[in-house]
């Protein structure tokens, strides 16, 4: 016959028993905060380094084309980057006399600014030259696409282009002087 102290034994070993699953858990849900805790400290590092990675910025190519060009214009002219404008992120590369200002233009004899204008298409790693002297008229007069310059066909710049080539591109008679 079982007697009242079995009742209290069985139950006081499977409450042990409950007991020591629970422990053991507990120290799993310990041990994975835990993990947890270092990987988000991991993540937020992570993520303060990534905001400091430079980014390369496709303006210095043309800032670098800017200086190579330098050499082929009258000692003492300067580049100057302008842009990106618009919808096209159209660009300029200003090679000029840095005497020059638009007021005082009709001084000189020898053109005081030369203008490269491009767009990039840096998916396809491609500049274009921007044909100002060709109006499409695709988008009327005062639409964005009119004022961000996209009635201006672009022609693509091959990438094995010579800088004087590319001079040459936007000034046919610059070396026939």
């Amino acid at each position: 016959m079982k007697t009242l102290a079995k009742y209290i034994d069985d139950y006081s070993k499977k409450y042990s028993c409950y007991l020591n699953l629970k422990a053991i858990q507990d120290r799993k849900i310990e041990r994975n905060e835990q993990i947890i805790k270092t990987a988000e400290r991991s993540i937020e590092r992570a993520k303060k380094s990534k905001n400091n990675i430079y980014h390369p910025r496709w303006i210095k190519i043309l800032e670098n084309i800017a200086k190579e060009m330098l050499q082929y214009f009258p000692e003492g002219y300067t580049s100057e980057i302008l842009g990106p404008f618009g919808i096209g992120s159209k660009t300029s590369i200003w090679i000029k006399n840095p005497d020059w200002n638009i007021n005082n233009d009709i001084k000189y004899k020898a053109p005081q600014l030369y203008s490269f204008e491009v767009s990039p298409d840096l998916t396809n790693n491609t500049f274009y030259k921007v044909d100002n002297d060709i109006n499409t008229g695709e988008y009327a007069k005062g639409t964005i696409g009119e004022v961000n310059g996209l009635n201006h066909p672009e022609i693509a710049i091959v990438n094995t282009t010579t800088i004087k080539e590319l001079i040459e591109m936007y000034y046919p008679n610059y070396f026939k002087k």
